[in-house]
């Protein structure tokens, strides 16, 4: 099965996320609105976590995981300005909320706001600890034994 090469090329990273800007918006092609794919199974579970993260948030209201999480609930009940507003939040908290970008991309994108979104899953892309670069060094990164200097026997 053929790879993709480990080039860290710009066209590769816009190509990247115009792919998943058009993915996790409405799709032109069949006309199905893909945020129906993330509907939450229990509404009311949903509700509950927003409950719990609001008290979290009166608690502690400099806890930028606490923002993210909230947002991830309001995300989830396509409840998106509510969604984008506690993503700003939290990086504006701690601009290293990877999540937070993921996530405001996500939210915006959902919107309409297809530039915006796909500038803030730009910078989760580009964050050392998101997930997607640590699948790509992971990928490019030579085998376990060549690292360690030992060689399989």
């Amino acid at each position: 099965m053929p790879t993709m090469p480990c080039v860290d090329s710009g066209l590769q990273r816009h190509a990247f996320l115009l792919f998943a800007a058009l993915t996790f918006v409405a799709s032109p092609v069949t006309g199905a609105d893909l945020a129906d794919m993330d509907k939450p199974a229990d509404e009311q579970a949903v509700r509950h976590q927003l409950e719990v993260r609001d008290r979290d948030i009166q608690a502690y209201p400099q806890a930028p995981q606490a923002y993210v999480q909230r947002g991830m609930a309001y995300f989830k009940l396509h409840e998106f300005d509510r969604a984008i507003g506690d993503f700003s939040r939290a990086i504006a908290l701690d601009d290293r909320q990877d999540d937070a970008y993921f996530g405001r991309g996500m939210a915006r994108g959902r919107n309409g706001d297809i530039d915006q979104g796909i500038a803030d899953l730009g910078v989760y892309i580009r964050a050392p600890s998101a997930q997607l670069a640590r699948l790509h060094q992971a990928r490019c990164a030579p085998p376990l034994e060549e690292r360690s200097g030992r060689r399989r026997a």
